[in-house]
């Protein structure tokens, strides 16, 4: 049976399916079970994945859906999935490589500097560094082993590397100071899909050319999500004797799209070099990048007579919510204790830091303010 068949199917993501199918669901339903129909035909979705008969429901749902449909439930299937799954396919080129096989190291390769690249992405996610060094990310760390790797696809040598994004995304009703506040608010594993996309296209910009990029170029990549650690990762698949070439494409979830989102990055044989020199000029690298985080004012405190005051602020710094404090001055520490009156959400852009075992905190801040959002539908 195909790995994809395998994964069990959210609720959120068959409600999605279905309404974008021309299903109606029938407002009587009940909490563990909702009763969709379409002309003639009606199927019954398991809501509850804790129930011990949910695989089962969903299996008798997915052979409704085919009848009903006329089409194949794996195919029903898949494109359920890719309601709610960000997918990111490497795929290795090279005269080499046949639809179907590749040398055995070459492949270890290629899928050993995909795990690493997303390793590389869900640190960055979390703090913007040139090099990460031993200093790995519990939510990295977790985050790379909740993705999954789909069947190896006919094509070249493809490995699909499948990320289920929970839950709903919440959008700005606009952008303030040129920010991009809505990809701060999109759960963890929709970010370090952003995050990865977003560096692997900053690499191809700074590679692909014939000279190697100056080392303020490498510096102000990191901005982007760049790394030691994912350029050694590139490097990796595109030294590989029968690789001539990797191209990595993106398929975002449909219930959660994204906008000017990447697609698809190539990188040649002949940029090894220029990547292998940007992994080596951020080797130990002491730079870090500015980041944004969108959060809820949780503390504020400031002497009368003092100019600044200090804020703490509740974010979602990976893939849990963390305490941040911050110091600022009077006006966007006015603007902090309105926040925390009215109770709404704020963004912080600045240099984030934390010393092993001591808190978060923003070491300098260029931008603070009120986040405004608004649901998808409402756009």
């Amino acid at each position: 049976m195909n790995d994809l068949l395998r994964l069990e199917l959210a609720p959120e993501d068959v409600t999605s399916w279905l309404a974008a199918n021309d299903w109606r669901r029938v407002p009587a339903s009940q909490e563990t079970a909702a009763l969709w129909v379409r002309s003639a035909h009606e199927v019954l979705q398991p809501l509850a994945p804790g129930s011990t008969d949910y695989r089962l429901r969903l299996a008798d749902l997915l052979r409704t859906l085919a009848r009903a449909e006329k089409r194949d439930a794996l195919l029903i299937t898949q494109e359920i999935l890719s309601e709610g799954a960000d997918v990111c396919e490497w795929r290795a080129t090279g005269e080499q490589i046949n639809q179907y096989t590749i040398p055995l190291d070459d492949g270890d390769r290629l899928v050993h500097g995909a795990r690493t690249a997303f390793v590389a992405a869900a640190n960055a996610t979390v703090h913007r560094r040139g090099y990460f060094g031993h200093s790995i990310a519990k939510a990295a760390r977790e985050h790379a082993k909740s993705v999954r790797m789909g069947q190896t696809m006919p094509g070249s040598y493809i490995v699909p590397i499948i990320s289920h994004v929970s839950g709903s995304t919440l959008v700005p009703g606009g952008q303030e100071d040129g920010l991009d506040i809505r990809i701060d608010a999109q759960p963890f594993g929709r970010r370090v899909m952003i995050q990865l996309a977003e560096a692997l296209s900053t690499i191809q910009d700074l590679a692909v050319d014939a000279d190697p990029p100056n080392m303020r170029r490498i510096n102000e990549s990191v901005g982007h999500g760049v790394s030691h650690e994912l350029c050694a990762a590139v490097s990796e698949v595109l030294a590989a004797d029968s690789v001539d070439g990797l191209d990595v494409s993106f398929a975002w979830a449909r219930r959660l799209p994204v906008r000017d989102a990447v697609e698809r990055i190539r990188l040649p044989k002949a940029s090894l070099p220029n990547v292998q020199g940007i992994a080596e000029s951020l080797r130990g690298s002491q730079v870090v990048a500015e980041q944004t985080i969108v959060g809820i004012v949780r503390g504020t405190r400031r002497d009368p007579a003092e100019e600044f005051g200090l804020v703490t602020i509740r974010a979602p710094i990976g893939s849990t919510d963390r305490l941040v404090h911050m110091w600022l001055g009077r006006d966007d520490f006015h603007q902090a204790l309105m926040a925390a009156d009215e109770e709404r959400l704020v963004y912080v852009t600045g240099t984030l830091a934390r010393e092993p075992g001591r808190q978060w905190k923003f070491e300098s801040i260029t931008n603070f303010g009120y986040a405004e959002f608004m649901s998808e539908q409402d756009q």
